[in-house]
């Protein structure tokens, strides 16, 4: 069977094309295992979590609170059965106002980080200034993996 290395860089972020490489010309490889696993439903790897799902419109007005919840393992940001999940939508619910509530996808640190850059910058010129800085107000919880980080 024969996958395009391309194809398994973009499901497996972090994995660089060297390492695809032996892993596939390996005499003991696991690829139909792998291939299952990255199949199973609801699995983040599949379907990695992007900018444009999140909700909360930025930047946010000043002293507002930003709480942002990893999900464990290889859970998906919106899988609602989760416990990081279920505590998102239950603040959301509450209507607080200036709370503004995301969940993010175990491994996508980069992706909250751009999230607080932009909640933040309200004078959108690419950097926090000092009165930007002060103003943060971010609560960060995960669970298992997601907890971790």
């Amino acid at each position: 069977m024969e996958i395009p290395i391309h194809l398994l860089m973009g499901l497996l972020p972090g994995w660089d094309d060297r390492y695809i490489s032996r892993f596939l010309q390996s005499r003991n490889s696991c690829l139909p295992l792998l291939l299952a696993v990255l199949l199973a439903g609801g699995c983040a790897i599949i379907r990695p979590q992007a900018y444009q799902s999140l909700v909360t419109q930025t930047p946010v007005p000043a002293n507002s609170y930003l709480v942002i919840g990893f999900m464990g393992g290889v859970e998906a940001r919106d899988a609602d059965k989760h416990a990081v999940r279920k505590l998102a939508l239950k603040l959301r619910s509450l209507d607080l106002p200036n709370v503004y509530v995301e969940t993010v996808e175990n491994g996508r640190e980069i992706l909250a980080l751009q999230l607080i850059q932009n909640a933040l910058d309200r004078n959108r010129d690419g950097t926090l200034d000092e009165e930007e800085r002060a103003s943060a107000r971010v609560i960060l919880y995960g669970h298992s993996l997601g907890g971790v980080r």
